[in-house]
């Protein structure tokens, strides 16, 4: 995600990582729910050269317009055969759809809920 540090050497990136998942449950949810509490958390008490902090500076367009760029990276990912990149980009369209979400006051429950709405709707 954008709080990647490409300054990390791979055995402490890994080791964060691992904290992550530990700190936040096992699984892509738990990850996706600690990531949006650091958004949420930029919001509130702003880090001096934050890009959410930036985000959130320049307002929705902004979001919306890096939201878009986003997606548009993952169908030209999708169509390389290196399936790495294509992860990569997911996951930067998945912060910024969390800073959108924050923005808009949304959070993951919202989201499942409608998802399982949906589901039984269709049973």
């Amino acid at each position: 995600s954008c709080f990647f540090d490409t300054d990390w050497e791979d055995g402490a990136r890994a080791a964060a990582l691992q904290r992550v998942r530990k700190a936040s449950g096992a699984g892509a949810a738990g990850v996706l729910e600690a990531d949006y509490e650091t958004i949420a958390d930029r919001r509130d008490h702003p880090k001096e050269g934050s890009y959410t902090n930036y985000l959130f500076d320049k307002g929705i367009d902004k979001m919306l317009k890096k939201l878009g760029e986003e997606g548009t990276e993952i169908v030209i990912a999708a169509k390389n055969p290196e399936k790495q990149e294509l992860v990569y980009e997911i996951a930067d369209y998945l912060y910024h759809l969390m800073v959108v979400m924050n923005e808009k006051g949304l959070d993951w429950p919202d989201i499942a809920d409608e998802l399982t709405r949906r589901k039984t709707e269709k049973t």
